[in-house]
């Protein structure tokens, strides 16, 4: 499918459109300005707007009579925009699903028709090319800061990247330019490239749901391009070995080290697996236009049974009502639009793919870039959709498309070409082999481990990022304003408690890191404690494992002075946490090696300082196991007032668990610090302020580590989904609330859900749930 102006004039019309179209670009990947354009739709609009302006411009620069563009193309295109209308206009919400369907044929039309139009010279391909490495510059030093001041890749973006899937997602795609750089043959160019690349593994590598599976995705085309890239000489195909040997390495790692611990719930990626089997139930219940994009499908689950044996009907119903796509961007396209919109999509969209797989073996001489690197995006962008609802995204429908229309018409090839390709195929396919085994010995080595990289603690002393962090707790300490408006009319609560009877629950599973004071003072013998409290630390690490409650985990951290801090002509040392057993379950092989090798430190470091970082890295939101963090320590470090603070706000916005002291020997003074900390995050502080008394502390410990479990259930009603514990009074706004209990508790799977639960104003309910003859018995009682 070729559009070409055969005369290229650079007249006044072309550069502004071609202006426009890099403005367009910069903005749809960059932009944290989001722009009403109707009042309550909360369809971002503008970039549609812009992405159309963008594809008009480029066919007013397009001369009458010297286009080339089959019927065929334009038939296409012209279906899949009549079709998206269609089905916007049809749905049960048709201002807000038609909104999406503009913004994504609009974006998605727009880009591909742009690229035709505007890319198709090698000057104007390499000046893309350019632009493209400009933005991937900026999105990776934008990312980089963001995980240097709070943890998170994401964390200086506001509209378009708001959780890691989009980021990765469009990293994946922008990657095609410094791999361009790369097969440019200029030193300096290929450089620019490779740096980019290595920082764009590690910024994917820091988005880990996405990020780390997105390192993954790549491996598919990067093996097929390894294959079919013979024709270009042994030097090229070794720099596609090398780079396959890194992705290799880089998936190796993430299922070796990360997959296992963070993704295997068996409940984490149900929904997706779900939206399979129910997206097919939408689609033939809405065959011709489906039920609009981001439409409501909960009222579909009505008569539909969830196919996962983890997932109750009721639990399926409000996930569908909150997630609202299926996760997956052609089951979005299939339940959204329908069977026609999606069968000419893809079907234009394979015969682009089986073209490009063409180009790469025959490529065109007029290309600024192999098409190679086509591939290598386009199609790991393509199996990243199947866990993402990319082409709901803007910026990603754009850039995607962009893509795709610059695949270009192979050349031709003749006999002899053929004969010679099949003989050069032998090399590289071994080579390919050799690479994956590389790759997954490297990814895998024990040297390479996740605990043994610890440099967050010293980038946050840069001067610079600790201003942007410094900043942005600023900015969350600051009250929000005053509304003007009345406040309503207040609405009296009332009171639910939810009381279990015969309904045990089990013990609680720990995920466990503690952390060892090892400095100088925990070493030093006193008057008061004749003997190293660093030893007796050692010690109560190993009762304390023996006692955990099965299948809990454990992790340790303990300070190292290694990294020293230039002052002047002095060097003051760091002294910083820094992880020196990785989590392990029973039996905790190597634990007693590990904390025994540990000596005393330089300084003293600051404990609570210690927590904060233990919070940040080493517990995830989704845990199976509830977190727990345990300080061991004299309590000489200290607890800075702003270390502290940040304690306490990440224990209210990201739910850190408990904080336990194991006070050795602490002064009065210290003790009122960390047991006041103790009790803000609901954790224990023990003394032990004798020698003596450290043989009696694994088993107090142990009453509160195997303590019963809280129940935490789920109420939705008014007001939407609440969390409520059972036993603790909850106010609720009266009305009828439905109750979901969790999934270990020893009822059967269809009394898991509890309907018609009253709450009335100024009035307590008490909710009595026990079991008779395995069976579930409901008492409610008002007063």
């Amino acid at each position: 499918m070729e559009i070409r102006d055969t005369h290229h004039n650079k007249s006044t019309g072309q550069a502004l459109a071609w202006v426009f179209f890099c403005a367009v670009c910069v903005t749809l990947a960059l932009s944290q300005w989001h722009f009403t354009v109707i009042s309550g739709e909360k369809t971002n609009l503008y970039f549609g707007i812009l992405a159309s302006l963008a594809f008009l411009a480029a066919m007013l620069t397009v001369r009458h009579g010297r286009v080339r563009a089959g019927s065929i193309e334009i038939a296409v295109s012209l279906a899949l925009l009549g079709t998206a209308i269609a089905s916007g206009l049809h749905s049960s919400i048709p201002m807000s699903s038609s909104s999406r369907a503009f913004v994504l044929a609009s974006t998605g039309l727009g880009g591909f028709w742009c690229a035709r139009i505007l890319l198709d010279t090698a000057s104007r391909q390499k000046a893309f090319v350019w632009l493209c490495i400009a933005i991937l510059a900026a999105l990776i030093a934008l990312s980089l800061i963001g995980q240097a001041i709070s943890g998170t890749p994401v964390a200086l973006f506001s509209i378009l990247y708001t959780n890691p899937h989009p980021l990765a997602h469009m990293l994946l795609l922008l990657v095609f330019a410094p791999l361009a750089l790369i097969g440019s043959k200029r030193i300096l160019q290929a450089t620019i490239g490779l740096i980019l690349l290595v920082l764009t593994a590690v910024v994917l590598f820091f988005c880990a749901t996405a990020g780390a599976i997105a390192s993954a995705v790549l491996l598919a085309p990067v093996v097929v391009a390894v294959v079919v890239f013979a024709v270009k000489g042994a030097r090229a195909v070794g720099l596609a070995l090398v780079l396959l040997a890194l992705l290799v390495a880089a998936a190796a790692h993430f299922v070796h080290y990360s997959a296992a611990e963070n993704f295997s719930h068996p409940r984490y990626q149900v929904y997706r697996v779900e939206s399979y089997p129910f997206s097919w139930h939408v689609a033939k219940n809405h065959p011709l236009l489906g039920v609009g994009l981001r439409a409501p499908r909960e009222h579909l689950v009505d008569d539909y049974d969830p196919w996962h044996p983890h997932l109750t009907k009721q639990e399926f119903r409000r996930q569908t009502a909150e997630l609202v796509t299926p996760e997956n961007t052609f089951l979005a396209l299939l339940t959204g639009c329908g069977f026609p919109f999606t069968l000419i999509y893809v079907g234009a969209l394979s015969f682009l793919l089986f073209r490009l797989v063409r180009s790469v073996e025959r490529p065109p001489p007029d290309m600024y870039f192999h098409p190679l690197v086509l591939l290598v995006a386009v199609t790991g962008s393509l199996l990243h959709s199947f866990t993402t609802d990319t082409m709901l995204h803007a910026q990603l429908c754009w850039f995607f498309h962009v893509l795709v229309g610059l695949i270009p018409k192979p050349s031709e090839q003749t006999t002899e070409q053929k004969t010679r390709r099949l003989r050069a195929l032998a090399f590289p396919t071994a080579g390919t082999v050799g690479a994956v085994i590389v790759g997954v010995i490297v990814g895998t080595h024990p040297a390479l481990a996740p605990d043994k990289f610890e440099f967050a603690p010293y980038l946050e002393r840069i001067p610079i990022i600790s201003a942007f962090s410094d900043a942005d707790e600023k900015n969350a300490a600051k009250d929000p304003p005053e509304s003007t408006a009345s406040p309503p009319p207040p609405v009296l609560p009332g009171v639910l408690v939810i009381e279990l009877h015969n309904l045990d629950v089990g013990r609680e599973k720990w995920r466990m890191a503690l952390i060892v004071d090892n400095s100088g003072t925990m070493a030093r013998r006193t008057e008061s404690w004749p003997e190293s409290r660093l030893d007796a630390a050692r010690e109560l690490v190993k009762h304390i494992s023996e006692v955990l409650p099965p299948h809990s985990r454990i992790a340790v951290r303990a300070f190292t002075d290694e990294i020293s801090l230039k002052m002047g002509a002095h060097e003051v040392p760091l002294t910083v946490s820094k992880p020196i057993y990785g989590w392990a379950g029973a039996p905790f092989d190597g634990l007693v090696e590990h904390v025994g090798k540990l000596m005393p430190v330089r300084g003293q470091g600051d404990l609570c300082a210690a927590v904060v970082s233990s919070s940040k890295r080493d517990f995830f939101e989704g845990q199976e196991l509830v977190p727990r963090i345990v300080l061991f320590t004299d309590g000489e470090g200290g607890c800075r007032s702003s270390a502290a603070s940040k304690i306490l706000e990440r224990q209210k916005t990201h739910k850190i668990g408990h904080v336990d002291v194991i006070a050795l020997g602490m002064e009065p003074p210290n003790r009122e610090t960390f047991a006041e900390l103790c009790g803000e995050t609901k954790g224990t502080f023990l003394d032990v302020a004798l020698p003596a008394d450290v043989k009696d502390l694994p088993a107090r410990y142990a009453s509160v580590l195997q303590a019963p479990k809280p129940v935490t259930l789920e109420i939705s009603g008014e007001g939407g989904v609440k969390k409520a514990v059972v036993g603790e009074p909850m106010k609720l706004p009266p009305g009828l609330y439905s109750l979901w209990l969790p999934r270990d508790l020893p009822v059967p799977q269809s009394e898991k859900m509890v309907d018609n639960i009253q709450v009335r104003a100024e009035k307590v309910t008490t909710l009595t749930l026990s079991r008779k003859d395995g069976r579930l018995t409901v008492e409610s009682t008002t007063r």
